[in-house]
């Protein structure tokens, strides 16, 4: 598989992050990933149940679906023509796109919609990259530590990318890590998903590797996948709220409306998860920037 980067400096259309955010929350669209099909797309299309959004790219973008536009007139279209077509019918090619859940990347507005419809971390964007280091909170409502987004990743990069992720053992771990600070890693103990369900225990994180399954490649990349839990030694109010709100932190995201407490309190989680994580200056190999935390 081959990455389609898009030069975010080259666009024609730069979003905010408050945009980002809103699209990234567009649960119900035509195009949801793995999960589209021609049936839905139709259905929620005539519904008007479109939350996805048409960003509009720069330079970097194909011409408009020349080629496809073109041989639709046979093949008799020059450029300048081409553009006039493209603003009387564009919207309504990309309506008929939606409807059909046809989504190409040759036109000059790519669609956007919740990325957790094909893989829920983000990593495997990432990965597809080729970025060494990686470093993921795994952030979906998940009270049961079932790992069900990471089954997901590992198995998507396996089918879409021809790479493989492994959970790094205990021996892999403290020698990648250092034997400073290995307590909050999964990784150490013989069950790892046991760990994860003991509130008692410190670890929050699993290290992954992923490496080429052809093996043309021999480079690793390491994969710090950060598990949002409560654990021993957080501050006093953080604690009494989790005994009293025993979801936390994995409360659906049908609550919309946070209070100070709860804000505060998986703000300051974050905070304590990290400071945990890199408690040892340099622990990290491939992130001697992050060495030092505090």
């Amino acid at each position: 598989s081959t990455a389609i980067v898009h030069d975010w400096n080259s666009s024609a259309e730069k979003l905010s992050v408050g945009q980002l955010c809103a699209i990234s929350g567009a649960a119900a669209s035509s195009g949801m990933g793995r999960r589209t099909t021609l049936g839905t797309a139709l259905a929620l299309t005539y519904a008007n149940v479109r939350l996805g959004y048409w960003w509009k790219r720069g330079d970097d973008a194909p011409k408009v679906g020349k080629m496809a536009l073109s041989k639709s007139f046979g093949g008799k279209l020059k450029d300048r023509a081409l553009y006039t077509v493209w603003g009387l019918i564009g919207t309504y090619i990309y309506l008929y796109n939606e409807m059909t859940a046809h989504y190409s990347q040759t036109y000059p507005r790519l669609y956007l919609t919740d990325g957790g419809h094909s893989e829920n971390s983000g990593a495997l964007a990432l990965l597809e990259r080729g970025c060494q280091f990686i470093l993921v909170a795994d952030n979906g409502q998940d009270q049961n530590f079932s790992f069900s987004d990471l089954e997901i990743f590992i198995r998507t990069a396996r089918t879409d990318l021809g790479v493989e992720v492994c959970v790094a053992d205990a021996a892999e771990t403290r020698a990648y890590v250092g034997r400073g600070n290995t307590k909050p890693f999964l990784n150490m103990a013989p069950q790892w998903r046991d760990a994860a369900r003991d509130f008692e225990g410190p670890g929050i994180a699993l290290l992954l590797t992923a490496t080429q399954i052809d093996r043309e490649r021999s480079d690793v990349t390491h994969i710090v996948w950060i598990k949002p839990r409560v654990f021993d030694g957080l501050p006093s109010d953080i604690a009494t709220y989790a005994s009293e709100n025993k979801p936390f932190p994995h409360q659906s995201t049908s609550d919309q409306f946070f209070d100070e407490a709860q804000w505060e309190s998986y703000r300051r989680l974050g905070y304590e998860m990290a400071r945990h994580l890199f408690a040892t200056p340099g622990q990290l190999k491939d992130v001697p920037t992050i060495a030092g935390f505090s």
